[in-house]
């Protein structure tokens, strides 16, 4: 099979999972980023039809391609990911954008602990482009936190690590105090599952997404707890939120900070806060 019968190949075997026009373009990340080829049109012989195969399979199960290549692009930068870490989105890099344009103008260290880092994609990054920030990464998970620390590694990011259960407020008293505290929690309450897509549901972890036993504000309300001992007095909690309990989450931060406003992404939703002024 020469490499552009392959790659036509590979567009219509995704067609019915892909438009084609989606279709041609996950073929050609594969081909670029599995296979080094950039050239689509070439006849000379293709070497890796049975890897091919199994990725098409892959696609094909709805599994993200993220997964398949192993790595995703988070603010112009190349991370690992894999089955144990969620898959950054677009408004997680907006959350760290207004972190660091209310950063902009300071140079000071600041001490920022991310809660929930998974592949580190919020920390490191933060790390990457203000070097002045001292960084901390809490996670549970060793595959996740794993995956933070080769992350860290590759892109040059001097992290430091906390691998515990933050939901565990017994382990608070070995933290010292944050400037900067920022986290995309598990906010999804585990009856919404049924409204997950196919290669949401399947691939991604489930302690990543979903919030444990029937209160999906827990990890909002622990944060909020944590802070009133391990935030410093000028402080800044910055938050991903689910849209639909922005409200429920506001008010458990309006009851603690004078200042709390609540940002929309790009595409209009309700998916950020910032907290700040202690009442």
């Amino acid at each position: 099979m020469t490499i552009k019968a392959a790659f036509d190949y590979t567009v219509y075997s995704l067609l019915g999972t892909y438009d084609r026009r989606e279709a041609t373009n996950v073929a050609r990340l594969l081909f670029v980023d599995l296979y080094g080829i950039t050239n689509f049109q070439r006849i000379d012989y293709f070497e890796e039809e049975e890897s091919l195969n199994v990725s098409i399979k892959r696609l094909k199960r709805s599994e993200p391609i993220d997964y398949i290549l192993g790595k995703t692009n988070f603010y112009g930068y190349d991370f690992m990911v894999n089955s144990h870490v969620l898959i950054p989105r677009p408004e997680t890099e907006e959350l760290v954008q207004w972190i660091l344009n209310d950063n902009n103008l300071d140079h000071k260290q600041r001490d920022v602990l991310d809660i929930g880092s998974g592949s580190g994609c919020i920390c490191i990054t933060l790390k990457k482009k203000k070097p002045t920030f001292r960084v901390f990464a809490l996670e549970e998970s060793m595959d996740a936190m794993n995956c933070t620390r080769i992350n860290a590694k590759k892109l040059s990011a001097n992290i430091e690590y906390f691998r515990i259960n933050f939901l565990d407020q017994s382990l608070w008293k070995a933290f010292g105090a944050f400037d900067i505290i920022v986290s995309n929690p598990p906010y999804i309450a585990i009856a919404e599952k049924d409204q997950m897509t196919d290669n949401t549901l399947k691939f991604e972890p489930d302690k990543a997404l979903f919030a444990p036993g029937i209160d999906a504000l827990i990890f909002y309300r622990n944060i909020s707890l944590f802070a009133k001992s391990h935030l410093s007095k000028d402080g800044t909690i910055y938050l991903e939120l689910n849209e639909f309990r922005m409200e429920k989450i506001k008010v458990i931060y309006e009851s603690m900070f004078r200042e709390v406003i609540i940002k929309k992404d790009m595409q209009g939703k309700p998916r950020m806060l910032r907290a700040r002024g202690f009442r």
